[in-house]
């Protein structure tokens, strides 16, 4: 702590007598503390607090990083925080799953009743395998309309022009829109796998009765409909074996076996249109499930064809021989005047010259910039980067280690952009940028962006602005954080403040970091009963900062019972006026017992978990609170009708969608609510009151073991460096961008020379303060430094009350779940230590990549050392296309 402030420690000292004295009397064993205690502190904690805050804001940064690694003491051990942190941040795509699991649980039960009603009327009760006979079918008809409902969602997944369209609008704050390709493979896997059961209780079944010597089940084996449906799962075991191992095969043999798939949608289509159908038997045609999806899915890509593909030509590239005979280029592409991308977007490219494939690349350059920059690592021999690199060879003729090539004039076709950008620059106030290897491509476009719009400002305006915009947010956000209380919170403290003297002994959060600063964690180790108090009191207080990150989980469970609701209820209600055909003669079905007690139930607890969401979490004075209680008012008053006249499960259509609009609602409502990232439903833009260019500041950190990739991308990044230096300064540029590189090859340090300052490569002068030879970054260390460097910002001339940083990572899923888990710490840390309103919201793309680590990792080396080291062009199994492809 720094000794100016020694007015505010004698305060913290005067609060912390009260505190330890108070403490002593519980740690003693005098039971409850005393009303006099309890108001003593409350009091003291009152009357202090200006003083605790001054001192907050004045804490530098070890005076931070020690708080946070206190902090660090105050989160249990156990993994549940770890979990359910994970489950909070990663809340859309769990969101997204769990809802999808709950549609097709609904409808296989649909499916599964409807063939039980027909298989108790077809099948008489003295028959042989009578349950076989009952339950067996039951189970695979339910289990066949479910995985059509898969085959109905996959080319969904796949629309990539809708996808970049939605990720552009509100839809993004609540579909996990860059999560889009996992879902995609998460569905093909769910598929495969229902279909592989299906297939098994399908042959244990008809080989049951057959060997029982029912001759009718023995011929079905070379039925019309047998056949088709052994193509499909050959067709399911190519395509999904293929998509398995995708990474250890060629890309354009994956591209083309994974097309397979409308062969799949083909022979499916024909599956129930077999011999028995063409003699009049009726079949639940499944093209009805999954034609509309397929046709819109098609419509996309043709949508791609016709309106996103461009001409243009390679006018220039540069070329890197890396160690053990590794290569990289670097292109340039003439841009399409009529292309526009955002940072994180790629494109697919074709070269005719080689072949017709297409293969998608990640954007290097600027969105503004006049040209389009790729970074393409060159594979093993015969790939198709490798026929590019030969063509170009072929064409110029070089044999240089870094040769430049101008005037190439190489036709190429392009098509996209696709993929969602790395998030709206009006939601974030700053931006951590982190690419490993290759995965520096998308980053470099990010960094890029942001100088070429801060180049168009003029400086002393822009932060004259900036300081004038961060000063009138911390009135609007304090301001705002005072009225925006909930039902509950209004309650609460106007019952607290007639009811002093049963206060308990609470710290609130904005006193815990000076608090938490003043103890002696030696002392606490060593077993001293004073300080030991002290600890355990601020160990109760922090239960209550986090309890908001454990709240937001439960949260979920609303959303979950709400869309259960919702579904079982189509399904039981369409049930009650469903019919039947056994030998031609149509039959109603029956309701099963407690189906409509059980809608009953449902639609109550997802009113009440709403009603307390409602209370406990939505702002007092929104308008739209108002209308949460109208619709749960009407919501009680239906279902005191529909309970009196006994029409749960039997809802007409008219009830039927009442009942939708009010559910639908609330369900839509706790939905928004729950996986907005957006702070109390505002974004940094409507906080500022304009629109904000770009981020206040930038970090791009550049993470590499080639030194032949630092040699090739290092200039680069200074050349744009540069142009705003000379414009604006040095000094004001580093306010605006900071730069790290870390080159993690020990063995072979960077072949560059310069001065003392500079590292001087080609026609540039880089800053040595830059680089990082032979080092790996500390990832933890390097989350907490971005946050405490938002916490004691005063660059602006004031230091800001809240701040939104975007993390965005390119590389390894492992090193993405490296920095998952750190940001989660640095996370937790801050709301521990009061700064719960500066916030981090992580966006990663992954290779996707399996590493064989082999002898990297050593007693001394970590994984995540392992990891970074083996991102680099000239070790990767895959080129950077992948990147694009996988999150």
């Amino acid at each position: 702590m720094r000794k100016t402030n020694r007015l505010n420690r004698e305060s913290i000292e005067k609060l912390e007598g009260v505190m330890r004295k108070s403490s002593m009397k519980a740690a003693n064993g005098e039971s409850n503390l005393t009303d006099d205690d309890k108001i003593n502190v409350k009091l003291s904690f009152e009357e202090n607090a200006i003083e605790m805050s001054e001192v907050q804001e004045k804490l530098d940064s070890e005076d931070i990083r020690t708080l946070f690694t206190k902090t660090r003491s105050l989160i249990p051990t156990s993994s549940a925080p770890k979990v359910i942190s994970f489950i909070f941040a990663e809340r859309k795509i769990v969101l997204f799953i769990c809802i999808h699991l709950i549609l097709t649980a609904t409808i296989w039960m649909h499916f599964a009743i409807i063939k039980f009603q027909t298989q108790e009327e077809k099948v008489p009760e003295m028959a042989p395998n009578y349950y076989w006979k009952i339950y067996t079918p039951t189970f695979e008809f339910g289990l066949m309309h479910s995985i059509l409902f898969q085959m109905s969602l996959l080319p969904l997944t796949m629309c990539r022009l809708t996808i970049s369209m939605l990720s552009k609008t509100v839809a993004s704050d609540f579909l996990p829109l860059h999560r889009m390709t996992g879902f995609h493979i998460y569905l093909g896997y769910v598929m495969v796998s229902l279909v592989w059961i299906a297939t098994i209780v399908f042959f244990a079944f008809f080989g049951t009765l057959c060997a029982d010597g029912e001759e009718s089940f023995c011929d079905k084996f070379t039925d019309e409909i047998m056949i088709t449906g052994y193509c499909i799962a050959g067709l399911l075991l190519i395509i999904g074996a293929t998509s398995f191992f995708r990474h250890d095969m060629k890309y354009e043999n994956f591209y083309v076996v994974h097309h397979l798939v409308f062969a799949l949608f083909f022979v499916t289509a024909a599956h129930t249109f077999d011999d028995m159908n063409r003699q009049g038997q009726a079949r639940s045609q499944t093209f009805k499930w999954f034609t509309a999806s397929l046709v819109y899915y098609l419509s996309d890509r043709m949508s791609m064809r016709m309106n996103h593909s461009y001409s243009s030509k390679i006018v220039s590239a540069s070329t890197v021989n890396g160690h053990d005979t590794r290569k990289m280029m670097v292109l340039k592409i003439t841009k399409p005047s009529q292309f526009k991308f955002c940072p994180g977007q790629y494109v697919y490219i074709r070269v005719n010259t080689i072949d017709s494939t297409w293969h998608p690349f990640s954007i290097a350059s600027g969105s503004g910039s006049d040209w389009l920059d790729f970074i393409v690592e060159v594979r093993e021999n015969g790939s198709w980067t490798d026929r590019l690199w030969r063509l170009m060879n072929k064409r110029v003729g070089y044999t240089s280690d870094r040769e430049s090539l101008d005037g190439i004039s190489l036709c190429v076709d392009l098509m996209g952009p696709y993929g969602c950008s790395f998030g709206n620059t009006s939601d974030y106030t700053h931006a951590l940028v982190i690419g490993t290897g290759t995965g520096i491509v998308p980053m470099l476009s990010f960094f890029k962006q942001h100088m070429q719009l801060l180049s168009k400002l003029d400086r002393d305006s822009y932060f004259r602005e900036e300081q004038e915009n961060i000063k009138k947010v911390n009135d609007q956000y304090e301001a705002k954080e005072f009225s925006s209380k909930t039902l509950f919170e209004s309650l609460a403290s106007r019952f607290s403040k007639r009811n002093t003297s049963s206060s308990s002994l609470f710290i609130s959060s904005k006193h815990i970091s000076p608090a938490l600063l003043s103890v002696d964690m030696s002392k606490v180790a060593s077993g001293d009963q004073e300080e030991a108090a002290l600890f355990e009191s601020l160990k109760s207080s922090t239960r209550v900062s986090v309890s908001s990150v454990y709240f937001g989980v439960t949260r979920l469970l609303t959303v979950i019972v709400g869309t259960a609701v919702l579904s079982f209820s189509l399904s039981w209600n369409l049930l009650s006026n469903d019919v039947i055909k056994v030998n031609g003669t149509e039959k109603p079905t029956y309701e099963l017992d407690g189906l409509s007690s059980c809608q009953m139930i449902g639609s109550i607890v997802f009113q009440c978990m709403f009603l307390l969401e409602t209370i406990f979490l939505h702002n007092k004075k929104s308008q739209m609170i108002f209308i949460d209680f109208v619709v749960l008012s009407l919501s009680a008053l239906y279902d005191a009708y529909w309970t009196s006249g006994s029409r749960w499960g039997q809802l007409d259509s008219d009830q039927l969608v009442i009942f939708f609009l009010l559910s639908g609602y609330m369900l839509f409502r706790s939905w928004y609510y729950c996986v907005s990232n957006r702070m109390r439903g505002e974004s940094a833009r409507v906080l500022l009151g304009k629109e904000r260019l770009t981020f206040s500041k930038l970090h791009l950190v550049f993470i590499t073991k080639s030194r032949y990739l630092v040699k090739e991308i290092a200039p680069e990044i200074n050349s744009v460096w540069n142009s705003l230096a000379k414009e604006w300064g040095k000094e004001a540029a580093e306010r605006v961008c900071k730069i790290s590189i870390f080159c993690t090859d020990k063995r072979k340090p960077l072949p560059l020379e310069g001065t003392s300052d500079t590292i001087f490569s080609g026609a540039y002068d880089i800053p040595r303060s830059w680089f990082v030879e032979g080092q790996r970054p500390n990832i933890q260390d390097l989350m907490d430094q971005t946050m405490i460097d938002r916490i004691i910002e005063t660059g602006a001339g004031v230091a800001p009350f809240f701040s939104k940083t975007l993390l965005a990572f390119c590389g390894s899923p492992h090193l993405s779940n490296v920095i998952h888990e750190a940001k989660l710490r640095t996370g937790l840390s801050a709301v521990l230590s009061g700064n719960k309103h500066h916030k981090m919201h992580f966006i990663s793309e992954s290779y996707g990549l399996r590493k064989d680590f082999g002898s990297e990792i050593t007693s001394d080396v970590t994984e995540e050392d392992a990891l970074i080291d083996s991102l680099d062009f000239s070790e990767t199994s895959s080129s950077y296309e992948s990147c694009v492809s996988h999150e």
